[in-house]
Order: structure tokens, then C-alpha cells, then sequence
């Protein structure tokens, strides 16, 4: 069975997450979806990632999965996000994931988040340093972690 593991992200968390899923998943490849369209005809399965940023999914992923609907329907899926806010992750995944997709997924996973305020530019840079000054005020209320494991357990579940 081949897989597609296709990803959108802003600072490297998701492609972290992709390759290390590739890394478990035996007979897949991983694309970037800023860079690329794949043809889902090629695979048995699909794995789409997107970091979350101001509450939606990169660009790239959500026309990922308005073009492909119908044809992920008929796939082996699973979805996952990066996001830094992990209390708000099934809000987000149901905000930025249609239901029927996630109704038809195998597992759809949230692996935590790293804001790196250096690797952000302009408004973004500005708006993830206010974000880290209200973490150190509340630690709860950012997570700057990614978890591995949650990645891990993942692959296994797909597979």
C-alpha cells in the first residue's frame, strides 16, 4: 500500500511531523503542499497535515481538501495539526476539517506546537512574540511542544 503524506506549514513543526511519520509508515511519501499537487490516484492512502495559524489550516492545505474531497472519500485518510493551543484542538480540527471527512478517517491527531518567534516575519512575528509575553504570564496557555509520541502512535494506528 503506498501513502501519501501531504503537509502545509509555516515554521517546520509539520514537516517535522510528516518525516517522522514517513519515518513509520512503510511505502510512503511525503509532499508539500505549498510546493506540490499530488495525484491521488497513486495512492492507497492519504495522511494531510497543516500547522494552525489564526485559527485555520495554511492556504495550500484547505484547497488540498476542497479539491480532493470526493476522492479522499474513497481513501484510507487521516488528518493532523500542529497547533500550540492543544485545549482547543478538536475545536480547531472541526472548524478547519469538513465532517464528512473526518466521519470517513481512520485517526486525526493534534502534535502540539512550536512558535518560534525568530523564524516569523512582519505581522506574524509581532503577533507570536505578544503570544510567548502571555505565555510566560500563563504557561497553560501555550503548548511550545511538539509530541513525538502523539506522532508515533499515529503511524501505528494507520497502519
Amino acid at each position: 500500500m503506498k501513502t501519501l503524506i501531504a503537509y502545509a506549514g509555516k515554521n517546520g513543526t509539520t514537516k517535522k511531523a510528516a518525516y517522522l511519520l514517513k519515518d513509520h509508515i512503510t511505502n510512503s511519501v511525503v509532499v508539500d503542499l505549498a510546493k506540490e499537487k499530488p495525484m491521488l490516484q497513486e495512492y492507497d492512502a492519504v495522511i494531510m497535515g497543516s500547522c494552525i495559524h489564526m485559527w485555520q489550516m495554511q492556504q495550500p492545505a484547505k484547497e488540498f481538501l476542497a479539491r480532493e474531497k470526493e476522492t479522499l472519500l474513497t481513501k484510507k485518510t487521516g488528518y493532523f495539526i500542529c497547533c500550540g493551543l492543544p485545549e482547543k484542538a478538536e475545536e480547531e480540527i472541526e472548524a478547519n476539517i469538513p465532517e464528512e471527512l473526518r466521519s470517513a478517517a481512520l485517526v486525526i491527531e493534534s502534535f502540539g506546537g512550536v512558535m518560534e518567534p525568530g523564524a516569523l516575519k512582519g505581522m506574524d512575528k509581532f503577533i507570536a512574540k505578544i503570544a510567548v509575553k502571555q505565555r510566560a504570564k500563563n504557561p497553560e496557555a501555550l503548548t511550545t511542544e511538539f509530541y513525538p509520541d502523539k506522532v508515533i502512535e499515529f503511524a501505528k494506528k494507520f497502519a
